[in-house]
C-alpha cells in the first residue's frame, strides 16, 4: 500500500514538471487574441478539456468565440466579456452564415505569436476536410474552423483524442498544436 502511494506521487509530481505540461503553458503565455471552436454537443471528456485550458488562458487576453451552444456558450459562461461572432449577423442560408461566422472569428485571430485559435471537436475529422483558405467542414464546424485556421497560417491549439495529420504535433494527451512556418519576407537595398 505505502509503496502504490508513493508511485501515485511520483507521477503526479512527474506530470506537474513535466517539460510537455511546459509546452502547453508556454503556448497559451504570450498569446493576447484567443478564439474558441468547439462542439455544440460536447461530451465530458470535452468539458473537462475545456475547464482545463480556460484556467491557462492569460487574463487580459482577448476571446474571441461564435454563437452556438455547447462549447461556445460555455467559453462565453467562462469569459463575459468575449467578442461573440453571431451567425445572425449574416443575411444567406444557415449553412453560409455558420461558416461567414467561423470565418469572421478566425480572421479576428492575429497570424504571430499574439493569436492563438483553440478547438474541442466531439469527433472525428470528415476525411474530406483539408486545410484551406476559405470554410469547408463538410458537416463539421469545428474542424472546419481548424483547417480554415491552419490555412489562413494562425496558430492553432485542438483537443482530440485521433486527430489527421495535418493538425501537428502532441504537446499533452489528446492536445495537438499547429504553428504554421512563416515566410521571410525579402527587403529590397534599392
Amino acid at each position: 500500500m505505502y509503496y502504490n502511494k508513493n508511485i501515485a506521487n511520483l507521477r503526479i509530481l512527474l506530470a506537474m514538471f513535466s517539460p510537455v505540461q511546459v509546452q502547453l503553458d508556454a503556448i497559451l503565455k504570450n498569446s493576447k487574441v484567443i478564439g474558441f471552436s468547439g462542439s455544440r454537443n460536447p461530451q465530458a471528456q470535452e468539458i473537462k478539456a475545456l475547464k482545463y485550458i480556460v484556467q491557462k488562458v492569460p487574463k487580459k487576453a482577448q476571446i474571441c468565440v461564435g454563437c452556438a451552444n455547447g462549447i461556445d456558450n460555455l467559453v462565453v459562461s467562462h469569459f463575459p466579456h468575449a467578442t461573440v461572432f453571431k451567425a445572425a449577423n449574416y443575411e444567406t442560408n444557415i449553412k453560409a452564415a455558420l461558416a461567414l461566422r467561423s470565418t469572421a472569428c478566425v480572421k479576428a485571430i492575429p497570424s504571430s505569436s499574439e493569436g492563438l485559435l483553440i478547438a474541442i471537436p466531439s469527433g472525428s475529422c470528415p476525411h474530406e476536410v483539408k486545410p484551406s483558405r476559405s470554410f469547408s467542414g463538410h458537416g463539421s464546424g469545428t474542424w472546419g474552423t481548424i483547417a480554415i485556421a491552419i490555412g489562413l497560417e494562425k496558430r492553432v491549439c485542438v483537443f482530440s483524442p485521433n486527430p489527421p495529420h495535418w493538425v501537428g504535433q502532441q504537446i499533452e494527451e489528446n492536445w495537438w498544436y499547429h504553428e504554421p512556418i512563416l515566410q521571410p519576407i525579402q527587403i529590397s537595398l534599392f
